[in-house]
C-alpha cells in the first residue's frame, strides 16, 4: 500500500462564495489584433526586409531596455546591454516588446521596430509599434514605453534580433554605424535565446458524483478545456498544452464528516490510476468533481476546494496527481492551475495563508513587476496583482514562479524514472464563503 506524505490543500476562494478524448492546443493565439491603448500595443509588421537596409533612426533618443511580455517580464536589453536575467522567453508564445527610451531631446513621435530572422539564414520579418511621444521608460507603467507584437511564430529557439527606434522623415542610417536609437548599437541581429518549452501534458479525469444519485459530471467541453488551456498558458512558462480527458470514474463516497470532497480518497484512486496506467514521468493526473450542482451549495460555511502534494523532488512522478472541485469552466480552471502549481513543486505565495514558501520575494504575494495577460493583451499591476499560487484576487505569475516553473518542467521532461514518497506537507487551509481562512484538519 502507498506511504505518501500529506497532501496540499487548496482553499481558494472562488467567484461565486467511454473513450479517452484529447485536446491540445498551442499560444498564440491571443494578441496582435492591432487594437490600441494607452500602453502603445498594436502596430502592424511581418512584412519581410532587407536588414542591411538603412533605418530612419530617431534623433535626441536612446534605446536603454527592452522588456518581453508573455506571462511576466522578461528583460533583454538593461542598461544598454544585455541581460544576465534568468527568467526565460519562451519559443512559439506571442510576445509584446517594451522599448524602455531614455528621451534626451526628442523632435517628434517614434515607433519600435523589432527585426526578427528564423536561424542564420531565414527570411527578416520586421514588426513595428504605434507612433508614440517618446518619455523616459518606467518599468511597471506601460504607458511610458512603445510595446510592438511579435506574434508566436516568429519567436523560435533559433531565432535572432535587432531593435531600433525610428521616426518619420529622419535620416537612413546603415547597418554597421552605431546609434543610439537601436540595439545592437550597429544594427546587426544578434541570437534572441527563446527557449523551447516542453507540452504540458495532463489527464484530466472526471469523477461521476453518484453519492446523490445524480451521475453528475464536472463540464469537460471543447469550450471548458480551452478555458484551462489558456490559463495555463497565461499563468506558466508553456506555449502549448495537450490534455487528455479520461473516462470518467464512478464515485459514490459522497462527502466527509466537514462536507468536503474526501480528496484523500480521491487523490489515492487517482495515484492507484495513473499508476495502474503506467503513466510517463511527465503526465500529471487531476481529477475534477461536481459534488453539487453550485458552489454555493457545496460551500455553505467553509470549503476546501482542491488538494494536491507540493512534489519537491522531480523524480517523483508518482505524486504528480491532484483534484479539484469544478462547477463552472473559469473557477474549475483557476483551481486545477494552482493544484499544478504545487505538483511543479510550488508552496503557497504570502497571502492570505498560513504557511508559504520563505523564499518568495515579494511583500503581500505580489507578482513584483508588470506582469502578463496574453489572453488579452493586459497589463497586470505588480502592486495590485498577486501571484496566483496564494489565495488573493487578482491574480498573475510573479517572475520568481515563473522562473521556477520553467526549470521544474524542463527537469521533468528529461525523466526517465523516477524514485518515489519524498515530498514534504504543507498545512492545509479551509476557506469561509465570506474569504476568512482557518486551519483546516
Amino acid at each position: 500500500m502507498r506511504a505518501l506524505s500529506a497532501w496540499c490543500l487548496s482553499a481558494l476562494l472562488l467567484s461565486a462564495c467511454g473513450d479517452d478524448e484529447v485536446s491540445s492546443g498551442a499560444a498564440g493565439a491571443g494578441g496582435g489584433d492591432g487594437g490600441s491603448s494607452s500602453a502603445g500595443t498594436g502596430g502592424g509588421g511581418g512584412a519581410t526586409v532587407d536588414p542591411l537596409d538603412g533605418a530612419p533612426l530617431a534623433a535626441g533618443v536612446r534605446l536603454d531596455g527592452i522588456t518581453a511580455l508573455q506571462t511576466t517580464s522578461v528583460p533583454l536589453v538593461e542598461g544598454g546591454t544585455l541581460s544576465a536575467s534568468p527568467i526565460p522567453l519562451i519559443a512559439g508564445r506571442d510576445a509584446w516588446f517594451r522599448g524602455f527610451v531614455a528621451a534626451d531631446a526628442p523632435s517628434g513621435q517614434v515607433r519600435l521596430e523589432i527585426l526578427v530572422q528564423q536561424g542564420a539564414d531565414g527570411p527578416v520579418a520586421l514588426y513595428s509599434s504605434p507612433a508614440v511621444t517618446p518619455v523616459n521608460g518606467l518599468p511597471d507603467d506601460p504607458t511610458t514605453t512603445p510595446i510592438c507584437f511579435v506574434p508566436a511564430a516568429s519567436l523560435t529557439p533559433g531565432s535572432r534580433w535587432s531593435a531600433r527606434l525610428v521616426a518619420d522623415g529622419a535620416t537612413a542610417v546603415e547597418v554597421g554605424s552605431p546609434h543610439d536609437a537601436r540595439f545592437p548599437r550597429d544594427g546587426a541581429l544578434i541570437e534572441l535565446g527563446a527557449r523551447e518549452a516542453p507540452p504540458l501534458r495532463l489527464t484530466l479525469v472526471p469523477f461521476q458524483w453518484d453519492a446523490d444519485d445524480s451521475a453528475r459530471l464536472p463540464d469537460t467541453s471543447p469550450a471548458a478545456l480551452e478555458t484551462l488551456r489558456a490559463l495555463f498558458v497565461a499563468r506558466f512558462p508553456v506555449a502549448s498544452v495537450e490534455i487528455t480527458v479520461h473516462e470518467a470514474i464512478p464515485y459514490a463516497s459522497g462527502l466527509n464528516f466537514f462536507g468536503n470532497v474526501d480528496f484523500d480518497d480521491v487523490n489515492g484512486l487517482l495515484y492507484d490510476l495513473r499508476d495502474a496506467e503506467s503513466a510517463e514521468p511527465d503526465v500529471y493526473y487531476y481529477g475534477m468533481l461536481a459534488p453539487s450542482d453550485s458552489f454555493d451549495d457545496y460551500c455553505s460555511g467553509s470549503c476546501v476546494t482542491g488538494q494536491s502534494y507540493v512534489v519537491d523532488y522531480p523524480e517523483d512522478a508518482d505524486q504528480r496527481v491532484g483534484a479539484g472541485v469544478a462547477f463552472d469552466a473559469e473557477s474549475a480552471a483557476a483551481t486545477a492551475v494552482h493544484e499544478m502549481g504545487h505538483m511543479f513543486g510550488r508552496y503557497h505565495a504570502p497571502c492570505d495563508v498560513n504557511s508559504w514558501d520563505d523564499g518568495f520575494p515579494y511583500d503581500g504575494g505580489e507578482i513584483g513587476v508588470l506582469g502578463w495577460d496574453p489572453r488579452s493583451a493586459t497589463p497586470l499591476d505588480p502592486s495590485s496583482t498577486t501571484d496566483f499560487m496564494g489565495y488573493c484576487d487578482p491574480q498573475g505569475t510573479s517572475d520568481y514562479t515563473f522562473t521556477a516553473l520553467f526549470a521544474r518542467h524542463v527537469e521533468v521532461a528529461g525523466l526517465s524514472s523516477f524514485a518515489p514518497n519524498r515530498s514534504r506537507a504543507v498545512a492545509p487551509l479551509r476557506v469561509t464563503c465570506t474569504g476568512r481562512h482557518t486551519l483546516g484538519r
